[in-house]
């Protein structure tokens, strides 16, 4: 097992450049978008200097490769030879001078009269900076292979690890899970390369460690059976050391990117969570009356959209409304504390029920936006239950049974709450007897459906009520009756139902 030599704690850049605003323009973007402190040096003599009196102050160089005071790589040899790893910052991309510089100690070249050179070597310094904290495991049988790869992995700041076999690899694997990525030849003994990253994919997923399969062999099936065996990448060897190093860059920040993405769903997931349990503590109330009332709600979510409020007026008065906001969820569930509000402080203050809803109605306007309203049923009845008085806005038909049969249906007459700033029309009076039921219920059960895209409709609903009855059957049987209907499908939409006794 190899590792790199010992690194500075605190990462700082050595600016070798004879030109001094633009050392100066560098330095100002290091410090400002990277938070680095750096130092200038004009000359080679200077930098040396700068290096001897310190020799662990200084994590990498940018270098001008034509200082004054040194001949073409005389300067690279010089840093090189102190262990100070180099990016390049040349006039131009010259074929002869990359082909001296790659037995140098040079992570990378940046060409210096491309607009955007300044960004593309703070990208390469932050990758540089990165690179010094990830371990990576090399695996070949070949000793002078493994130390040609593990000389550019140290030249690119990376901890190094190494492994003569498959066997050996799982062992280290399994004592270092800090490992981030894995280059693994294919022709080893025991076990090849591609049998490797199959083990390894039994332990190691893909959003927690990067596999890079390598290989000299011609064979045209090896990427594919890499691949298909959990790689995330496939080179043949020889290859470039600038391509070895962007494969790597590129998987590494695909991890990286991966990561976010499963930080940034936790922190929302956790947030979500903690606001679910606001609204729900802000939707339970004491003020809830259950007096002659069964419900059942089967929400999609923990958060949903649909609202269930009974109370009673200081004179007898029952109020009922059983709403469905737009949509389900944590969006729909937002004005339910509102709504509840409203309702309750309004009802025990003795306020009539089409005040309330046009209250509601003024409240969704001016608070919500406006994609957002509630369908509702509210139903007000006597103190003696000898007459009721309701207001279907567009949830789907009130009914009223009497008997065992349907007495009345209370057709919809008014939009939904929320859509324009109106009073609600004037509520359909209905006497009543003992023993007559009144049903409100979302449209989540009437449009539940099969796996042939059949909707429960109200034919199923209606013939599930005069079975209730009929037969005694507890309220909570339709959610039995809706997932049979279901047949293994899921649930969509929040399913709401209210039976209220006179």
């Amino acid at each position: 097992m190899a590792e790199t030599q010992p690194r500075p704690q605190e990462p700082r850049i050595l600016i070798v450049e004879d030109a001094p605003t633009l050392a100066v323009a560098l330095r100002r973007f290091i410090r400002a978008l990277l938070g680095l402190p750096s130092d200038i040096a004009g000359t080679l003599h200077e930098a040396l200097e700068k290096i001897d009196n310190n020799p662990q102050r200084y994590t990498l160089a940018i270098l001008d490769p034509d200082l004054p005071d040194a001949r073409q790589n005389e300067a690279l040899r010089a840093l090189s030879g102190r262990g100070i790893a180099s990016i390049l910052f040349a006039d131009a991309y010259d074929e002869s001078l990359r082909a001296a510089l790659l037995n140098q100690h040079v992570i990378d070249f940046v060409v210096k009269n491309n607009p955007a050179s300044l960004m593309a070597m703070l990208q390469l310094i932050r990758r540089i900076l990165k690179n010094q904290s990830i371990e990576v495991l090399l695996v070949d049988d070949s000793k002078i292979a493994r130390h040609l790869a593990a000389q550019m992995l140290h030249t690119y700041q990376f901890i190094v690890m190494e492994a003569e076999c498959g066997e050996r690899a799982i062992d280290i694997l399994e004592h270092h899970p800090d490992i981030r990525l894995v280059i693994t030849d294919y022709y080893m003994p025991g076990m090849n390369g591609d049998e490797l990253t199959a083990r390894i994919r039994t332990f190691r997923r893909r959003e927690e460690i990067a596999i890079i399969g390598l290989s000299s062999e011609e064979e045209p099936s090896l990427p594919a059976r890499f691949l298909k065996s959990g790689a995330n990448d496939f080179m043949r060897k020889p290859f470039l050391p600038e391509e070895f190093f962007c494969r790597i860059t590129q998987n590494l920040e695909n991890l990286e990117q991966l990561e976010e993405i499963r930080k940034h769903r936790d922190l929302l997931s956790r947030e979500r969570e903690i606001i679910e349990a606001i609204l729900t503590k802000m939707r339970a109330s004491a003020h809830f009356d259950p007096y002659r009332l069964r419900y059942i709600i089967e929400p999609v979510e923990k958060t949903y959209g649909d609202l269930l409020l009974a109370a009673r007026r200081p004179d007898g008065t029952q109020h009922v409304m059983l709403g469905d906001f737009t949509g389900h969820g944590l969006q729909a569930a937002l004005g339910g504390p509102m709504i509840t509000s409203i309702f309750y402080d309004m009802t025990s203050q003795g306020v009539a029920m089409s005040r309330i809803i046009d209250e509601i109605n003024r409240k969704i306007t001016i608070s919500m936006p406006t994609d957002m309203f509630l369908a509702a049923g509210f139903v007000e009845i006597a103190p003696d239950r000898t007459r009721m008085t309701a207001w279907n806005c567009s949830i789907p038909d009130i009914l009223v049974y009497r008997q065992g049969g349907i007495f009345e249906r209370i057709h919809s007459e008014n939009l939904p709450r929320g859509i324009r700033d109106m009073p609600v029309k004037p509520g359909r009076i209905l006497p009543l007897q003992p023993g007559d039921r009144i049903y409100l219920f979302s449209d989540g059960i009437i449009e539940d459906k099969n796996t042939e895209d059949e909707p429960f409709d109200f034919q199923g609903l209606e013939a599930f009520l005069s079975r209730m009855l009929a037969e005694d059957l507890p309220l909570e049987r339709i959610l039995v009756t809706l997932e049979k209907h279901r047949q293994g499908q899921e649930q969509q939409d929040d399913i709401s139902l209210a039976e209220v006794t006179c």
